[in-house]
């Protein structure tokens, strides 16, 4: 029950914080073309949009707390993938996704920036994979995000 409301609340957050995001994101952008295949692409790719709202965005937890979230939601996906739960996988992955998002903003280095974006994009498949009760795959595309996780915590985890 604990974790549910946990989830919730970041759900909220990251809520609020889209809405922040999309005002003036969607009147900066007059025209856009339908998102294609993936229902789930941003409608106008990063490099599209305005410098300002990019310029503009800033990380407002610490990177820790963001760490700790990411592990949370990890550890509650990965009972979800074992008890066969798909909306739960689903809702998961998908915060999963979207704190990896943020975590990109946490750095300027391209190797960080990149293994936040793999964890991103594999954490895309996985709901996608939960979403078809591909459990299988859910696994598979888990090790994957842990092994991503590993390979960004040999370089940049600080313990003290």
């Amino acid at each position: 029950m604990r974790s549910h409301i946990g989830v919730a609340v970041v759900f909220g957050v990251l809520g609020a914080l889209s809405v922040v995001i999309a005002i003036p994101l969607a009147s900066a952008v007059q025209t856009q073309e339908p998102a294609g295949e993936n229902e789930h692409a941003p409608l106008v790719p990063e490099a599209a949009r305005p410098a300002a709202l990019l310029e503009g965005f800033k990380p407002v937890a610490d990177r820790h707390v963001l760490m700790e979230w990411q592990e949370r939601v990890f550890n509650g996906m990965n009972r979800a993938i074992l008890q066969k739960k798909d909306s739960e996988v689903v809702a998961h992955a998908w915060m999963l996704a979207e704190l990896a998002n943020v975590n990109r903003f946490h750095s300027e280095k391209d190797d960080y920036r990149r293994w936040a974006k793999n964890m991103l994009d594999t954490a895309v498949k996985l709901a996608e994979s939960g979403k078809a009760k591909k459990f299988d795959q859910a696994k598979s595309l888990a090790r994957k995000i842990n092994a991503i996780c590993s390979s960004c915590h040999d370089v940049y985890r600080d313990d003290g």
